[in-house]
């Protein structure tokens, strides 16, 4: 695959195709057992034409109402991402801690991982094509579907299975396993975690302005509240006055 970003910032993973296999290895998942003895056949891409499972590896494949993909970042720049709360903590003032994202990155010259100038049209790769079309004929096949897709850039500690760590991610190019980058480094956690302080900061400057805005909004409420209870009451005193009145001169009258 010919890579025509103009962006010199590029996983030169993006240019590969990756092939995997099916798998039952799914604990802790909301795949059903009774998933995988639907009695449609398991079917292997095959560039499109959907041949019956043969043992091959393949780009995607359809097995009872699951279907199975790689799926292509949409960042050029980003290399691996992973999960780790406390390492986050551990750089940010305890008031910071129900700020702290889980999310580590590991990017190409630490650029930032959402940047949208690193955003690129991934729809005529390979495996987005496999997946997309896998996607399709699990439904055309069943009329539903659930998909279970590899990430070739994290793979989280609740993910199941763990497609990187088990090798189960074949570079069709090499037809060798893929791996997570050795030592990653989270462009975040540089110089003492900066990053990671900084993105708390705003997230926690953004939830005082929320904050701020519902009390103004809470004390505009209070304040109409008020007005109408201050109007019911006047109407409640006139009211009274009147009954006051109306009793007292009823006890005045003489049998």
């Amino acid at each position: 695959m010919k890579n025509k970003m103009q962006n010199k910032i590029f996983n030169p993973l993006l240019n590969e195709t990756f092939l995997i296999r099916p798998t039952n290895d799914f604990k802790g998942s909301i795949i059903r057992p009774s998933d995988y003895t639907h009695p449609t056949h398991a079917l292997r891409y095959a560039d499109g034409k959907w041949l019956p499972d043969d043992g091959q590896p393949d780009l995607a494949f359809v097995q009872g109402v699951i279907y199975y993909g790689v799926k292509i970042p949409d960042y050029t720049n980003r290399l691996w991402e992973w999960s780790d709360a406390e390492l986050t903590k551990s750089f940010l003032p305890k008031y910071l801690h129900k700020h702290a994202g889980s999310w580590h990155y590991y990017t190409i010259n630490n650029t930032p991982y959402d940047d949208e100038q690193y955003r690129w049209d991934n729809s005529n790769h390979p495996n987005k094509i496999a997946e997309e079309l896998a996607s399709k004929k699990v439904c055309e096949l069943n009329g539903c579907g659930n998909g279970v897709i590899a990430d070739i850039d994290r793979e989280c500690n609740f993910d199941h299975p763990k497609w990187i760590s088990n090798k189960m991610i074949i570079i069709k190019s090499t037809m060798q396993p893929l791996t997570k980058p050795d030592n990653p480094i989270c462009y975040l956690c540089l110089n003492n975690g900066r990053g990671h302080l900084l993105k708390a900061l705003r997230d926690y400057k953004e939830n005082l302005e929320y904050e701020i805005e519902d009390y103004d909004n809470q004390i505009s409420k209070a304040q109409s509240d008020i007005y109408d209870w201050e109007r019911n009451k006047q109407k409640s005193l006139e009211l009274l006055d009147n009954a006051t009145k109306e009793l007292r001169d009823l006890e005045e009258v003489k049998e």
